[in-house]
């Protein structure tokens, strides 16, 4: 058995291969949010949202109640809150990273917005205030 280090080159101190140190963190809790960048993947983040936005459409929109619009309905409404939390992470971090480059983000939202198909947004989610109660409704 060897008493040195595999590849035979000796260790320089803690850190950098040699003894442990003897600490480490706590696990995160349930409900940690650490591992969002700004939660546009997230159901624990959109959902609140995209119901509310649902909920939203009833007053200035009542026909959208109708059992036939309800998939319609949730497909925009989960969109819109995807766009509105992408929104709200480009407005706190910018469109471009330190290195100038375009954040991820941003292609995502281009995606949402524009994805080929989706049905345009809707004139009147704007002015019901629709998206202004989803924003306020961003963890922040």
């Amino acid at each position: 058995m060897s008493t040195g280090p595999a590849s035979g080159i000796p260790a320089r101190g803690p850190g950098h291969g040699g003894p442990r140190r003897g600490y480490s963190w706590p696990p995160f809790g349930t409900g940690n949010l650490a591992h969002l960048k700004h939660g546009a993947r997230s159901p624990r983040i959109l959902a609140p949202i995209a119901d509310q936005l649902a909920a939203g459409l009833a007053a200035p929109a009542p026909w959208t109640s109708a059992a036939s619009f309800q998939g319609t309905v949730a497909s925009w409404s989960w969109a819109e809150a995807q766009a509105v939390v992408l929104r709200a992470y480009l407005d706190e971090h910018g469109l471009v990273d330190d290195d100038g480059q375009p954040r991820p983000a941003a292609g995502m939202l281009e995606r949402v917005e524009g994805a080929p198909g989706w049905p345009a947004r809707p004139a009147w989610a704007d002015s019901a205030g629709v998206e202004q109660a989803a924003r306020n409704a961003v963890p922040g």
